[in-house]
């Protein structure tokens, strides 16, 4: 490529001085021919006149000829004229077209920033014009060198050959370096031909286009993005031509409605008939107000498939006209719709029976107690719940216990009338409201309800004996309310789960009292600990031989700062059912410990202390050990305790608490039957385990003298605990009676209000310095 050497602002002038020069000279040889046309005319005439006299032709002839001559010589004068009018209209329409040129190239030499020209093979570049010497010093430097490597030609020729078959004008973009930095040009390549056809050269421009060019690709890559957009997110794009009443849309609104759409015609066969107005609605005041819509409906495809759309628009008005279109976007919902179904039917409805769960039926008894207030109907609500569905469960797997609840709801759905309703309300429990204008019409129901209570269900060729527990409450009787007849039926449910399994129990004042009473020791007992609210008294054991002290009965005491005095019948079966036993059982052992220790200090001998195992702990695995290492950290000794087992401890979990109890005494731990009789445990326990006392129960010992059954069955139990080599303690005993019979009977050791009763540590150590009954 080559480039001038003189400036690049004195390109234009050389080239106007050039064709200048070009044009007067063409100018001067144009009237040669003319001159020399008249001058040739002019001479033959003259000349042949004069032969024509030399040759002495007649005078006739010679006047003739004289005509002639001045006729041509008119002739000759009138042409040559002619002549130079032609060659003054030729001279006048050249310089025409010159300035014509020069316009033209001052139009592209402002128009363009770059004019160059070059050989047909695309080489030797001749650079005629740029707009900005400075900034494009690039080019000059490097003209072949700026052009991107991608955007190089080659060969001029072929290229314009292979871009149209045809040497014609066509346009490219290149990036030329510019600063150091590649910038798009729009180049124009114009070929040249000369007089024979043949390609003679190529001029070209380039015009800076990197801001519109970066503009461009910027759009289409958001017009991408958004295109994209659309796709991934299910986004249908239309507008509609108000005044023309014409509907374009996008491909994916056509996709939403498996049809083609042109206008707000085409698109009402698809709306379902039921969500139409409110759509056409919205659309109007959108359509009169200029205000935006967002509305949800429901369509039905050409293939007759129920989706749901959300539609969002404006109308916007278009030119000054103030015509209207309007803008608007479109997506299908119905995942959406069918995930929000899902969702509601898994927040208010059982996923395993179809039943409506806990929430509904708790809205739905709501509801038509505020409405027995207006119609004066009654209402009444029914507790359900499966005996041992837990250990069917266990035993059976999830599988099994699945059917025993569609089963029973499906018994239990036989009782619902057209206003009732059945819900499930808990794992194992269903909650069954019912409504009636006639009280009567309940106990009917309740009557069915008795029956079904007890059914053999058949799984997979295993039959099953299903027992239910219910319980009932009725307004207005046991609450006005919702949340107080549910309480009173729970209730009834709990006092039919602990008494009476497999029955319906009828709700009763004292029911509530109970559950109060346990929920406000339940709370209490939470706080009991860490307040200090609990005390150990000691209750004196003597020998009935010689009256002398056989050691103490360590017993719990509860002074609530809320309930008052709280008996241990009270609340440790409680503690034992919500798991704060362990608490207490700390408590106690530790306040033995200490006990002991001053004692000790204080030079008393004493025997031994009982303590009473809870039956809780000795059903978890390993509960022997852990007690026996809480005894050596407290500094006592196996031998300074005995420990006290009642006879529940060995009937829920017997080969657990078997283990633990075997362990306690391998550990050198003397162990003793508590509360013996009162239970359901096998006489092999006595035989199995190595228990060195039995205490009968204060409940035998006190009918002594008044049952001569139960004084036969407590004579038995001291021969049978005497045969045994085991020492036998009375229980409760409070008159002389009593002593009389039992020494009688050759009992062991005496525990009773008619020695002693149970005494805060302070006062135990004066039966300590006694050591006999005063």
């Amino acid at each position: 490529m080559r480039v001038d050497s003189y400036p690049l602002q004195s390109i234009s002038p050389t080239i106007r001085h050039a064709r200048c020069h070009l044009i007067s000279g063409r100018a001067t040889t144009l009237y040669l021919p003319y001159l020399l046309f008249a001058a040739l005319g002019i001479a033959w005439i003259i000349l042949s006149d004069r032969v024509l006299l030399g040759l002495n032709v007649s005078r006739d002839l010679i006047a003739l000829t004289s005509f002639q001559t001045l006729k041509g010589i008119g002739f000759v004068l009138c042409t040559a004229g002619a002549f130079y009018y032609l060659h003054r209209r030729n001279k006048q329409a050249l310089l025409d077209s010159t300035r014509s040129l020069e316009s033209f190239g001052t139009i592209a030499r402002a128009s363009y920033d770059l004019i160059w020209r070059c050989a047909p093979s695309g080489q030797d570049y001749e650079l005629l014009h740029a707009s900005d010497v400075e900034k494009y010093l690039d080019i000059i430097e490097d003209p072949e060198g700026c052009v991107h490597p991608a955007d190089r030609r080659g060969d001029m020729a072929g290229l314009v050959k292979g871009t149209g078959n045809k040497f014609e004008p066509y346009k490219t973009t290149t990036r030329l370096k510019v600063g150091g930095v590649y910038r798009y040009f729009e180049t124009w390549v114009f070929p040249i031909f000369d007089r024979d056809g043949q390609l003679a050269e190529f001029f070209g421009t380039c015009r800076d286009v990197h801001e519109f060019v970066i503009a461009e690709q910027s759009l289409r890559r958001n017009e991408e993005m958004l295109r994209l957009a659309a796709e991934v997110g299910g986004v249908g794009i239309w507008e509609w031509d108000i005044p023309n009443n014409i509907l374009e849309v996008s491909a994916e609104t056509r996709r939403q409605y498996e049809a083609d759409i042109h206008s707000p015609t085409d698109l009402k066969r698809f709306i379902h008939p039921d969500d139409y107005p409110e759509i056409r609605g919205a659309m109007l005041a959108a359509k009169s107000h200029c205000e935006p819509f967002d509305v949800q409906y429901r369509i039905i495809t050409a293939d007759q498939q129920l989706r749901w759309i959300h539609n969002k628009g404006a109308a916007v008005k278009g030119d000054k006209s103030g015509q209207k279109h309007m803008l608007g976007i479109s997506q299908d919902i119905t995942r959406l719709k069918q995930a929000e179904s899902r969702l509601r039917q898994l927040a208010f409805y059982d996923p395993l029976t179809g039943l409506q769960n806990r929430q509904r039926g708790q809205d739905f008894l709501s509801h038509r107690l505020r409405d027995s207030e207006i119609d004066g109907n009654h209402v009444a609500v029914c507790l359900i719940d499966i005996d041992y569905f837990s250990s069917l469960n266990e035993t059976y797997g999830p599988e099994t216990g699945d059917r025993i609840l569609l089963d029973t709801a499906q018994r239990l759905g036989t009782l619902c009338g057209p206003d009732d309703l059945l819900c499930r309300y808990g794992a194992d429990v269903f909650l069954l409201v019912l409504c009636s204008s006639q009280p009567s019409d309940f106990l009917f129901r309740l009557e069915v309800l008795e029956r079904q209570l007890a059914d053999t269900l058949k799984i997979d060729d295993m039959r099953f004996f299903v027992s239910l527990s219910a319980s009932y409450a009725q307004a207005p009787d046991d609450g006005s309310s919702a949340n107080e007849l549910l309480c009173a039926a729970q209730s009834a449910m709990y006092r039919a789960k602990h008494n009476s399994r497999g029955k319906l129990v009828r709700f009763s004042g004292n029911m509530l009292e109970s559950s109060l009473r346990f929920e406000a020791i339940r709370n209490a007992l939470k706080s009991a600990v860490s307040q200090h609210e609990f005390s150990v008294f000691y209750q004196p054991l003597y020998h009935l031989e010689d009256k002398q002290l056989a050691g103490f009965e360590a017993l719990v005491r509860w002074t609530s700062e809320t309930l008052g005095v709280v008996g241990p019948d009270e609340f440790i079966p409680i503690a034992e059912r919500v798991g704060l036993i362990g608490d207490i059982d700390n408590f106690v052992l530790s306040e033995i410990s200490h006990q002991i220790s001053q004692w000790k200090t204080a030079g008393h001998d004493f025997k031994t202390v009982g303590f009473n195992l809870s039956p809780r702990n000795l059903e978890e695995e390993g509960c022997a050990d852990v007690f026996h290492e809480k005894v050596e950290q407290l500094g006592l000794s196996p031998d300074e305790l005995v420990l006290e087992v009642t006879e529940t401890a060995m009937i829920h979990d017997a080969v657990t608490a078997a283990s633990n109890i075997e362990r306690l005494s391998d550990l050198g731990y003397a162990l003793s039957i508590d509360d013996f009789g009162t239970g359901f445990s096998s006489l092999e326990n006595l035989f199995r385990f190595t228990f060195k006392k039995i205490k009968i129960d204060k409940s035998f010992i006190q009918a002594i003298t008044n049952s001569e059954r139960h004084a036969n069955l407590v004579r038995s139990v001291i021969t049978m605990a005497y045969q045994l080599h085991m020492d036998v303690v009375a229980e409760g005993v409070e008159t002389p009676d009593q002593l009389r019979l039992l020494r009688e009977w050759g009992c062991d050791i005496l525990q009773g209000y008619l020695y002693a009763r149970p005494v805060p540590a302070a006062e135990a150590e004066n039966y300590l310095r006694w050591r006999c009954v005063v």
